[in-house]
């Protein structure tokens, strides 16, 4: 892998450099990585997929559960619910007696 430095990086970058380590192991992906934290705190990992993996793990959960929302919707649209209990709420929901009004008060 090439350095920051062999990669003539140093004189472009924003912030400086204050520590970089090279050919590191990651225990996780088991990747060589090159490790650099720069003097506003923010640290890369070059050459390690750990961050990309996490990434399209939650990428695709986002979009099973996308999925898996849009299939439930569709139920529902399908359904043979009439308007007035597609709409019901307890907030919109009078109770026809004094039973029914303590449980509405209860939940």
């Amino acid at each position: 892998m090439k350095s920051i430095d062999e990669m003539d990086m140093k004189s472009k970058l924003k912030y400086s450099i204050e520590k970089q380590e090279n050919d590191l192991r990651c225990e996780r992906c088991g990747n060589l990585y090159d490790y650099v934290r720069f003097s506003n705190g923010s640290e890369v990992r070059i050459g390690c997929d750990c961050e990309m993996i996490e990434l399209a793990k939650n990428s695709t959960s986002r979009y099973k559960d996308k999925i898996k929302c849009g299939k439930i919707n569709s139920i529902f649209n399908h359904s043979m619910l009439n308007d007035d209990l597609k709409n019901a709420t307890f907030d919109n929901y009078i109770p026809p007696n004094e039973n029914l009004t303590r449980s509405k008060q209860i939940i």
